[in-house]
């Protein structure tokens, strides 16, 4: 029978653009076309975003390395393998359909993004170097433009792409962690937003100065708990719903969680995890679907205005429509397909739901389950001979039967295990093929039998503790081992199919991978998880009755060698071919000489011994470090075997053989590690599967020693998590399966020729259903921790044995039962004898020593128990010590209760707590370190009139000066004490005087901006006393300075009330415990005389009950430690009523038991009770009894009347007394109660405003930076100020004083003048020749002094000045004649006075210098000045913005004003309101004042009216004054002028003239100042000509050393130049000429670099020869 073509498989083109030959198939160069895709069984459920839509009824998925095209109404699958080989990893649809993105894996190299076109199925671009293994995510943007990749670990890439041009247009990291999901925003362009491990991340391109780039902001889960998001959608206002881990939905706006959505109730939306989230724009819904298989719809608009309440973040909501799809189904995905959903479930289904057209969705259709697959990954596969059939066994616990031909599943039996291997029993032992053994990871072994309607469970068995690695059955000996993680090798005997007998086991010291019998089944070859192949000997059966199953059996150890290459074995024998050549070689030759021969041979055998080493060295043991397993191990004959290992041994398989224990060959495999080797049923094909999903098939070699040749590989499977588990070939060589364990299971087509093709059978056997079938069903194994084999058997003999001890103690017991009810016979029948008959207590003691011992041992036990107590006793104490530290030491005052006595009403104290210990040093260096903020602040404000003062400090220094000046004349010319002064003389003293009086006078004048010191004080007083109530809230509040509040001030003001609080509980606390001590006291003496009242009570027969009052627990709470003898003895009778009612009977002598009375109880009460039967009567007085019986005497009735009635008074006083002591003190608690009410008030009031402080606090604190920038700001710019002012000051003390030496200088040059007048009067005959040659201006040459040097030397100007006036100063010189006929005398002293007048001028022009310096630097500082306060301006004006935020941020915290019904006065219609948010708290004392203010101001008006008038005539007055006294002034002045016209003809300077008098007296000296400037200046002139000369001669020898150098130099370059010309001559021939052409071009630019150097150094020496010649030496400073 002939099986149907593939139809659905779609070839792949070959050319594909971008990726190579090589990468597509890398090792195997036959046509891939050799085995063709025909289905896939199974999907991965694993998988994020499994399912997209390609059209109606049309989705896309993937598998392994291959993506699938389902359509929905008929099932039909179309398959498209992938480029890379290493698996897909997502998948995204073109919002237009007509596209869809590929995303793939690649361990080899960074995986490509393949665009394939639908429904053609064309590739159409190729986008490269996206991530560096694995993609994890991609989407397409709403236009279709853009494509969206995230990728998988380690680099986690999220890359935008142009995927038309196949290029990258931004790219950031995503995250660190997985990312699930990647979604283009619906709504906003250029928005996109991720999700993942413990994330969401809202993404944005933004536009930077250096282009466009990826910004991406966390959301922030704040308060909820980190969460995995699967999903989630963005609404149209740009709010975002996501799924969580815990079911919950969470809204999302601006990065931050708005609301957390749930049920009412508090349940969460879904059981489980939210994995979908889908918004149904029409409809208005929001679908959602999750872990608990339900599918819910609820209303957008609900969810999109949710708002949570303040305290809150949770919103309840109820679901719209909700549908259950399955039971245990995990929803994966879920997508609209036309009219229906399309949902992916991880617990391994598709379903399909139908939607209503009307209606809700749970009303509709029952959803339909299109396709069932596994869950979890594959562990093993076995194929049926002659049938199309293949058997799967599952990580989810399921084994399945499939019929792979027509692409359905016959059978599935789900455990409670995951299964981790699969075998099905030869033929040889089933010719049926029926059994199926399967291992499970927590140790069960489980036989099912194939019926026609089910698999039966026919055996269950737990061997190991462990996972079952391996299982293995020898066809010719019946027996079957197991192996499994633990390294538990087990041997079983299999009697028949449901029948295994455990014979044997042994613990190996290596995990187990692998088992394989050896064809004669008495041993079987084991693989190691250390990579150790043994060989052990199998068990035989024993009937002995063994305790327990383990033994050690015989086993060998393979020794694997790893073959050697053909280039080593090459080498090696080469080698020996030349070790054999020189072993037959004669020792000694005729022709050689000794020893050479031998050299050479050492010589090269130490080269061939040294590269040996090198070799040997560079070859490295495999299976050093215990990290080459074994994974598999298959027999190709008798005595040989194929394995395969991991590690550094992977990609290979090396065929080995037992007898020999040697590898004859290698197998080049799959890159990776081989996990699974089985040959075809023909065995014509050796069929291999690796780690990385790469199945290999080999071609078996007809011949022995022919090479297995690789004729086909794929990578069929996921390259991370495809671990290929198992592959068959059908019985005919015709399909090829495997399964892994990524939860794929592909069905291929081989289209290669199988010579012993096996045929297929014409008819399936029948088989039995499961009713029929004879076989008994087995009990399953349930229990994860069920007992093993080895711990059964071992449980077994446990309980034989404890059955026997119960059997033995049941007999004791039985004994001692019998013992104790004979002697309680005997103690009855004692007791029932009479007194003389009866033994006595001690004859029923049977061993009198036995109560001392009894005690003994009573004491040991007790010795014992206090000793292994006493860790626990220790760690008690500890415990309770921490719990007093922690919660009673830090408590100064417990709550402690105080009742009253005649009432039931109660009192308790304040809870109080310890202060910290150091909060008094705290609030010590707070109020210090405010105090010094607050003077730094008085000192910067006092600061800023720092300019006047300086000024005004000027300017009384300038008077202060000129006060000493006159005041050291005055003292030096004491009028009183000398005599000898002329009129002028005291006339100018009379004016010093005067001009001193005028100073002092003039200094007390206050500057024009002073403020008057009455007034200041007036605005101040004003400033307190007028009551002006500002609002803080008033937008232009303005907070005052020493209002403003800083973090420390509040602090100090948080420590202040906490220490107020703590204070009002304490005083409180005192006044609670003295009421207390007052109760202890009333107790006791109420107790007293409760005595005394009880003894009255039973003197008049009264049966009232009295109590004495005590102090409660609660009252006295420091006493709860205290243990008293009663509360000793309760617990003791607690302790044994527990144990009476909790004690079983126990044997011994006299019995014991909680029924049965001791041996002592029952005789010593029998005893008693027969004593004295008749005591009572024995014991009573006959004359009493006589006398009671006789009436009583009148007398008597009276005293005893009188003696009831004392007392009762006494009783009434008593009880009087009682009164007033209970009465008090329940008035006093009622007092101390009410007070308690008020302070409780105060502290609730104090606690509230300290909570405002706290949030106050953390408002400044916020505030606390920008506030300490501005203040240091202001402070820079306070410190600038003052240096300022502080200079300015400095320059006008310095302008004062330079004004004064200005006057002096003026009268020194107005002295010279006169000088010359005295001279040369007016009416000399040569006065206008003298007077041109005294007033002629005359050039000089500056003087410099430094030293003991007076040369004078002319600077550069006066040089160039020199240079160019030669000529005039030479007419000059020649006009400066004695005029003739004059006196040479009086010529040379007219000469002279004119050197006075120049050089007073040129004084008085350095001084004017100076002065016009310093008003510089005035002018400046003013300018500087200006910016500062303009700066400060701007600071002072941030500082109080700054201050207006922050009180307005202040005046949003809400404070608690405690405020009482009868002090409000706000009523509208004569009501109070209910709404008093927009009222004022105001004092009505305040308010009263305010109004009365208004009249004070009337008054205060009035006054000032009046006062200004009074001022007005005091002004007019004072004018008049002032005009009287500027009269006089100008008659004074113009007597004056008159006075002096008379005297002198002309106005002159007073001080002027006292000055050049003073002067007179130092014109001697000056003349001999000028003779030694002459004989100066003459020496001066001998130096400069010997500097001349000096400066001659090293010109000349300058010169002659530059001549050499500049020899030196051509020498040199000529020299350069020929060698030059040689080396060019040289290399032109091999020369490059672009080189060339660069030396060429350095060289010059050196020599040019030269040439300008020694121009520099020319130019140097020119500067330097001036300098020389000038006599300036400042060239060498």
């Amino acid at each position: 029978m002939a099986d149907p073509p593939n139809e659905n498989y779609i070839e792949q083109p070959s050319d594909v653009p971008g990726v190579a030959d090589s990468e597509q198939s890398p090792r195997v160069d036959c046509a891939q076309e050799s085995v063709v895709l025909s289905s896939i069984l199974s999907l991965d459920a694993s998988k994020k975003n499994p399912i997209h839509s390609l059209e109606p009824h049309v989705i896309v998925t993937f598998a392994g390395s291959t993506v699938v095209i389902l359509n929905t109404e008929t099932l039909e699958q179309k398959y498209l393998w992938g480029q890379d080989g290493g698996g897909i990893g997502a998948v995204a649809v073109h919002p237009s359909r007509e596209y869809f993105a590929v995303a793939e894996k690649c361990a080899r190299r960074a995986p490509n993004v393949y665009i394939y076109n639908y429904p053609q199925l064309q590739l159409v671009s190729v986008l490269k170097d996206g991530t560096e293994r694995a993609f994890s995510a991609a989407a397409f943007d709403k236009k279709g433009d853009m494509l969206a990749t995230v990728g998988s670990y380690p680099d986690y890439m999220l890359t935008l792409w142009d995927w038309k041009k196949e290029c990258v247009t931004l790219r950031a990291k995503a995250f660190s962690q997985e990312v699930y999901t990647v979604e283009f925003s619906p709504y906003f362009d250029g928005h996109l937003i991720t999700s993942g491990t413990g994330h969401i991340r809202f993404w944005k391109m933004a536009s930077t100065f250096t282009g466009l780039k990826l910004q991406g902001s966390l959301g922030k889960f704040g308060k909820i708990e980190l969460t995995d998001v699967y999903a989630f959608i963005e609404m149209e206002d740009g709010k975002v719903l996501s799924g969580t881990e815990s079911g919950e939905l969470l809204l999302w706006d601006g990065g931050l969680i708005k609301a957390v959505l749930t049920r009412h109730g508090g349940k969460p939306c879904h059981d489980g995890a939210v994995s979908v989230v889908e918004h149904d724009v029409k409809a208005g819904h929001i679908i959602t679907a999750g872990n608990d298989g339900f599918v819910r719809i609820w209303d957008f608009n609900m969810i999109r205005d949710a708002e949570p309440p303040d305290d809150a973040v949770t919103v309840e909501i109820s679901p719209a429509d909700e549908v259950k799809i399955s039971e245990d189904c995990l929803i994966k995905s879920l997508i609209w397909d036309s009219k229906q959903w399309v949902i992916f479930a991880e617990s391994g289904a598709i379903f399909k739901v139908t939607l209503p057209d009307i209606g809700p969705v749970s009303k509709g259709e029952r959803p339909k389950m299109l396709l069932e697959f596994n869950s979890a990954g594959f562990a093993g596969l076995e194929t049926l001979d002659g049938e199309r059939c293949a058997i799967t066994a599952g990580k989810d616990g399921s084994v399945r039967l499939y019929n792979y031909l027509e692409k359905e599943q016959l059978h599935c039996s789900q455990f409670c295990s995951p299964a981790s291997q699969l075998l099905l029993l030869p033929a040889t032992l089933d010719p049926e093929r029926r059994t199926i053994l399967v291992g499970f990871e927590d140790g069960t072994l489980r036989a099912l039998g194939r019926c026609a309607d089910g698999l039966k469970l026919l055996c269950a068995l737990k061997p190991h503790k462990t996972s079952i690695n391996a299982i293995s059955v020898s066809p010719t000996t019946r027996r079957m081992a197991t192996a499994s993680s633990d390294g538990r090798l087990f041997f079983f005997d299999i009697e028949n199919m449901h029948t295994y007998v455990p014979i044997a086991y042994s613990t190996l010291h290596s995990p187990i991978n692998t088992l394989a019998f050896t064809s004669c089944g008495t041993s079987v070859l084991v693989g190691c998880a250390n990579g150790q192949i043994l060989k052990v000997e199998a068990p035989t059966p024993t009937t002995s009755g063994e305790a327990s199953l383990e033994r050690e059996f015989p086993s060998e150890i393979f020794d694997f060698k790893v073959p050697k290459s053909p280039k080593r074995r090459k080498e090696e024998d080469d080698k020996e071919n030349v070790e054999n050549q020189d072993a037959e070689a004669p020792q000694n030759d005729d022709n050689t000489q000794p020893g050479t021969a031998s050299n050479e041979d050492t010589g090269e055998n130490g080269q061939g011994g040294k590269a040996e080493a090198e070799e040997e060295e560079e070859e490295v043991d495999p299976f050093a470090e215990g990290k080459t397993p074994v994974h598999t191990i298959l027999f190709s004959s008798e005595d040989q075997f194929f394995v395969a290992f991991g590690g550094a041994l992977a990609g290979k398989v090396f065929q080995c053989s037992l007898e020999t224990k040697e590898t004859l060959s290698t197998i080049s495999a799959p890159a990776a590690a081989t996990t699974v080797l089985r040959f075809g049923s023909s065995r014509e094909f050796l069929l291999m599967g690796s780690c990385d999903g790469m199945i290999q098939m080999c071609t078996v070699p007809k011949t022995a020693n022919a090479p297995y040749s690789p004729c086909w590989e794929r990578g069929i499977h996921d390259g991370q998590s495809g671990r290929v588990t198992g592959v068959a070939l059908s019985h005919d060589d015709r399909y090829l399966l495997s399964v892994a364990e990524d939860m794929t299971f592909y069905v291929q087509e081989v289209k290669v020729e199988v010579v012993n093709r096996a045929p297929l059978l014409e008819e399936t056997p029948e088989l039995p259903s499961l009713a029929e079938d004879g076989t008994p069903k087995a009990k399953d194994i349930t229990d994860a921790s069920a007992y093993t084999i080895e711990e059964a058997k071992q449980k077994e003999e446990q309980d034989s044995l404890l059955a026997a001890a119960d059997a033995k103690k049941r007999r004791v017991k039985d004994y001692l039962g019998n013992l104790r009810a004979q002697f309680e016979e005997l103690v009855a029948e004692n007791a029932a004898r009479p007194p003389g008959r009866s033994f006595s207590e001690d004859v029923f003691e049977i061993d009198p020593s036995l109560k001392d011992m009894i005690e003994e041992q009573t004491q040991e036990r007790e010795e014992i128990a206090r000793r292994e107590m006493q860790w626990d006793r220790e760690k008690k104490r500890l415990a309770l010590l921490k719990l007093e530290e922690r919660y009673l030491n830090q408590v100064e005052v417990e709550r402690t209760a105080l009742w009253g006595f005649g009432s039931h009403s109660y009192l308790t104290c304040f809870r109080t707590e310890k202060l910290p210990e150091g909060i008094k040093e705290h609030m010590k260096h707070l109020k210090a370190k405010i105090e010094m903020e607050n003077n730094s602040e008085e000192t910067r404000d006092s600061n800023v009139g720092f300019g006047n003062s300086g000024q005004g400090s000027g300017e009384h220094g300038g008077g202060a000066f000129v006060k000493g000046t006159v005041g050291f004349m005055t003292d030096s010319f004491d009028i009183e004490s000398n005599s000898k002064f002329t009129k002028a003389d005291l006339r100018r003293i009379a004016r010093k005087k005067r001009e001193e009086h005028w100073g002092a006078y003039n200094s007390m004048r206050p500057s024009e901006d002073q403020e008057n010191p009455a007034d200041l004080a007036a605005i101040r007083e004003a400033e307190m006393t007028m009551g002006d109530f500002k609002l803080k809230t008033d937008p232009a509040y303005v907070v005052p300075k020493e209002e403003r509040m800083t973090p420390d001030k509040k602090r100090y003001q948080m420590l202040t009330l906490e220490n107020g609080i703590h204070s009002l509980k304490m005083a409180f606390n005192e006044e609670f415990m003295n009421l207390r001590d007052a109760k202890r006291r009333a107790c006791i003496e109420i107790s007293q005389k409760n005595e005394k009242l009880r003894e009255i009570n039973n003197q008049l027969d009264i049966k009232d009950v009295i109590v004495n009052p005590a102090m409660l627990p609660e009252e006295t709470p420091e006493s709860r430690q205290i243990a008293t003898d009663a509360d000793i003895a309760s617990f003791v009778s607690q302790c044994e009523e527990s144990t009476k009612k909790n004690a079983e009977s126990f044997g011994g002598f006299g019995g014991g038991g909680n029924k049965n009375k001791t041996p002592k109880e029952l005789p010593k009460s029998s005893l008693s009770d027969e004593k004295t039967p008749n005591g009572a009567a024995r014991d009573t007085d006959p004359l009493a009894s006589i006398l009671s019986h006789i009436p009583p005497s009148d007398l008597e009735k009276e005293e005893s009347c009188f003696r009831r009635r004392h007392l009762e008074l006494e009783r009434e006083r008593i009880l009087g007394e009682i009164r007033d002591i209970v009465e008090p003190f329940d008035n006093a608690l009622q007092g101390l109660k009410r007070e308690k009410f008020m302070r409780e008030a105060d502290v609730k009031y104090a606690e509230m405003r300290r909570l405002v402080m706290f949030k106050e606090l953390g408002l400044l604190n916020e505030f606390q930076k920008r506030e300490v920038v501005l203040s240091t700001k202001l402070q820079d710019k306070m410190a600038d100020r003052a240096m300022i002012l502080e200079k300015i000051s400095e320059c006008q003390g310095r302008l004062e004083q330079k004004k004064v030496e200005l006057d002096e200088l003026e009268g020194r040059q107005t002295a010279v003048v006169a000088e010359f007048d005295e001279l040369v009067p007016e009416n000399h005959d040569f006065r206008e020749q003298l007077s041109k040659i005294f007033f002629r201006k005359m050039k000089r040459s500056k003087k410099r002094s430094g030293g003991d040097e007076d040369d004078d030397y002319d600077s550069d100007e006066d040089y160039d000045d020199d240079d160019f006036d030669d000529d005039e100063e030479d007419d000059e010189e020649e006009e400066e004649v004695c005029p003739a006929d004059c006196d040479q005398d009086l010529y040379a002293k007219v000469c002279d006075q004119r050197e006075k007048r120049l050089d007073e001028e040129e004084l008085l022009a350095d001084f004017q210098k100076s002065i016009e310096q310093i008003k510089k630097d005035k002018e400046q500082a003013s300018k500087k000045l200006k910016l500062v306060e303009q700066s400060l301006t701007a600071i002072n004006s941030d500082i109080m913005e700054f201050q207006k935020e922050k009180q307005g941020k202040l005046n949003e915290l809400d404070v608690l004003v405690m405020i009482k019904m009868n002090q409000v006065e706000y009523l509208i219609d004569e009501r109070v309101p209910k709404d008093l948010s927009e009222t004022l708290v105001f004092s009505k004392e305040q308010l009263k004042r305010l109004k009365n203010r208004i009249l004070e101001l009337d008054d205060e008006r009035l006054e000032l009216r009046k006062k200004q008038r009074e001022l007005r005539k005091d002004y007019v007055q004072l004018t008049r004054d002032k005009k009287l006294k500027e009269g006089k002034i100008e008659e004074l002045e113009t007597r004056m002028y008159d006075v002096q016209l008379l005297k002198f003809g002309q106005v002159i300077d007073l001080d002027l003239l006292d000055r050049v008098q003073m002067s007179q007296g130092t014109g001697e000296i000056k003349e001999q100042v000028r003779l030694q400037e002459k004989k100066l200046a003459r020496e001066l002139a001998q130096w400069d000509r010997k500097i001349m000369i000096r400066t001659e001669e090293l010109a000349a020898v300058t010169s002659d050393n530059t001549k050499c150098l500049n020899t030196i130099s051509d020498l040199t370059r000529f020299q350069m130049n020929i060698e030059k010309t040689l080396t060019t001559s040289q290399n032109r021939m091999l020369a490059d000429p672009d080189s060339q052409r660069r030396k060429e071009t350095a060289a010059r630019e050196e020599l040019v670099h030269t040439v300008n150097e020694q121009a520099a150094r020319i130019e140097t020496m020119k500067k330097q020869l001036m300098a020389l010649k000038r006599k300036d030496t400042s060239v060498y400073g």
